[in-house]
Formats: structure tokens, C-alpha cells, sequence
């Protein structure tokens, strides 16, 4: 497992170097503390991405594990792909349905199909996080979600 988690490291802290030489190349740049630029986010979330890239390289560097086997199992890919088809659908169906009823569907069937929670949890979870993504961001942060035909 070790052997792993060290290539993935190493990929993600040459993707996090790539991140911060992108954001630094734009026309304004990072800008500064004071008066950030279009790169300044980038940037920096490239920097930490490193330095944990980094940190967790080092740590398996370290610790000496058992090979676990294959990458993923084949139950993991069918769960993998159907949850890509899941997420495909809800783009479908977000504009039509609105954001409310569509996310709450989309987080259902993810609880109940996908993870098998039990029904409770998978109506509450699902009815919790919805709502109160639309408060955040409908209400609190005035964005425009999409409504749907029941307006909400």
C-alpha cells in the first residue's frame, strides 16, 4: 500500500506545482495579502496541496505495509460507475426539477442505492443537507439556483 500512496503523493505534488506556476503565469498574477488577484486562490491552494502531497509522501516513505491486492475490486468500479451515471443524471434533471428536489433525490439515491443506509437516515440525511444548501445559498448568499416548476 505504501508503494501507492507514495506515486499518488508524488502526482499530486507535481499537479499542485503545475497549479501554482499556472495561477502565478496569469496576466494579473497572484497579487498580494492586501489586493489578491485572479491567481492568488489557485495559488495558494496549490501551495498547501504541496506541502501535504509532501507530507504524505514522507509518511509512506515511513511506514512499511502489506500489498492489499488489486487497486479496485470489481464491485468498486460498478459502484464507481454508477454513482458517475447518478451525478450525470442529476445534471439532467437540476433545471427541470430545481435544486431542492433534485439534490434530494440525488443524495437519496446515493444514501439508500449506492452506500445502503438504512431509510431513516437516507430520507433525514438526504431532506438535512438539501435544505440546508438552499439556505445557505438561495437564502444567505443570494444565488440563483434553479427553481423547477414547484418554485423552489
Amino acid at each position: 500500500m505504501e508503494h501507492r500512496d507514495r506515486i499518488s503523493s508524488l502526482i499530486l505534488l507535481v499537479f499542485s506545482f503545475l497549479v501554482c506556476v499556472a495561477s502565478y503565469r496569469l496576466p494579473v498574477g497572484i497579487g498580494s495579502w492586501h489586493d489578491p488577484g485572479p491567481g492568488f486562490f489557485p495559488f495558494w491552494a496549490g501551495v498547501i496541496m504541496g506541502v501535504l502531497s509532501f507530507v504524505a509522501y514522507l509518511k509512506a516513505l515511513r511506514i512499511k505495509g502489506e500489498d492489499i491486492g488489486p487497486w479496485y475490486s470489481r464491485e468498486k468500479w460498478k459502484k464507481v460507475f454508477w454513482i458517475l451515471v447518478i451525478i450525470m443524471a442529476y445534471a439532467f434533471v437540476l433545471e427541470r426539477a430545481g435544486f431542492v428536489v433534485s439534490t434530494f433525490l440525488l443524495l437519496f439515491v446515493l444514501f439508500r442505492a449506492v452506500e445502503g443506509q438504512r431509510w431513516g437516515l437516507a430520507v433525514g440525511g438526504s431532506l438535512a443537507v438539501a435544505v440546508l444548501a438552499y439556505g445557505i445559498f438561495d437564502r444567505w448568499l443570494k444565488l440563483q439556483l434553479p427553481k423547477g416548476f414547484w418554485g423552489f
